[in-house]
């Protein structure tokens, strides 16, 4: 509706007034009356189901990580396996890693103050090269961004910067340029199978903090503790989640890494000089054993990420520690490492070490 204008008696002057004055106004127009709502409920969430394993939530309005994690709620058996990440360059586009999605089937995701939104399953298995073996339990599967193939860790905005290089941001379609790129999202909590040519199959773990280090993209899986690949023996590897191009290998016996050095540091970590640099995360997640004369055991476990060329950290386990002027022989849990030359250590030893490194 338009506004009266007064008649006559310095009309314009009377219109200044009024305009500067705020007495003229408009009738309110809708968007004006919901002023304060918040306008990004109005938009609803876009899902998009990159592959069996992974979601790109596409959110009205930016998120932290873990508010993201906590309020997002999906139907019909789908679970969250690690926190949403916002891709790196975008205010409030998130890779979510799910359970594995049933083919053709329809899901919710549903959030607090707005409608559930539905979308449908993309069964597409993530796309890796080969398979290999790296311990006497261990095998990883190998992939490569050169054909298009990039982990998470180089695309979101928790790691830019900190990947020597290796991120970048994605465009809209997760495309760099005009070439497209498939996603591995995280892998915790997932499994593949391997099927000897004789025998029963057996699952190996994913292994925490080994999906893309070293500039490589090979996460590690492992047996049970107390299984081992046969030398010798076919394997073909599967994953309900995966596709791999060349899926079989041949089991070897393969060297435990060689500790030549070892001494604490404080009462709860250990440190270990290997005889070669793995140039892996060859020891996340292998644990050890220390023996005090007595017979009394205390673990130690990785430190993940806190390997230095040959030079590792092992912490003791929680509420664990040494004791003064008590010797401690060390072994390893399993086949992964040889502590045949290395001498008890002692906690008076520690004092050494800002010496010689």
């Amino acid at each position: 509706m338009k506004p009266t204008w007064p008649n006559r008696i310095g009309g314009i002057t009377v219109c200044l007034v009024l305009l500067f004055s705020g007495t003229i106004n408009a009738t309110p127009t809708a968007s004006a009356s919901q002023e304060g709502s918040p306008r990004e409920m109005e938009v609803k969430p876009v899902v998009v189901p990159l592959n069996a394993i992974a979601l790109q939530v596409k959110w009205p309005q930016s998120l932290d990580d873990d508010e993201a994690a906590k309020s997002w709620r999906f139907d019909g058996g789908l679970e969250v396996r690690q926190p949403p990440l916002r891709m790196t360059g975008s205010a409030s586009t998130y890779l979510v890693p799910t359970t594995v999605q049933e083919a053709g089937k329809t899901y919710r995701l549903s959030y607090p103050g707005g409608e559930p939104v539905s979308f449908t399953s993309n069964a597409e298995p993530v796309a890796f090269w080969s398979v290999k073996q790296t311990a006497y339990d261990t095998v990883e599967l190998i992939s490569d961004l050169e054909e298009g193939v990039t982990d998470y860790h180089n695309v979101v905005q928790k790691y830019a910067g900190k990947r020597n290089g290796l991120d970048f941001t994605l465009a809209e379609n997760n495309k760099r340029g005009e070439r497209p790129f498939a996603i591995i999202p995280s892998l915790r909590g997932l499994s593949i199978t391997l099927t000897p040519a004789k025998g029963e199959s057996v699952k190996a773990y994913y292994v925490p903090f080994t999906q893309a280090t070293d500039g490589r993209q090979a996460p590690k899986f492992r047996l049970p503790e107390g299984q081992e690949l046969t030398p010798g023996m076919k394997y073909r590897v599967f994953a309900d989640w995966a596709t791999i191009r060349k899926a079989e290998l041949r089991g070897k016996s393969i060297k435990p890494l060689a500790v030549v050095a070892a001494r604490p540091i404080d009462e709860r970590t250990l440190v270990l000089h290997l005889k070669l640099d793995p140039k892996d995360e060859a020891t996340a997640s292998r644990e050890l054993r220390l023996t005090d004369p007595a017979g009394a055991m205390i673990k130690a476990r990785y430190r993940p990420h806190s390997r230095y060329g040959p030079i590792v950290l092992f912490d003791l386990a929680p509420g664990a520690r040494m004791e003064p002027n008590i010797s401690y022989k060390l072994t390893q849990l399993g086949k992964w490492a040889s502590f045949h030359s290395i001498a008890p250590v002692r906690l008076s030893d520690a004092a050494e070490m800002g010496e010689d490194g």
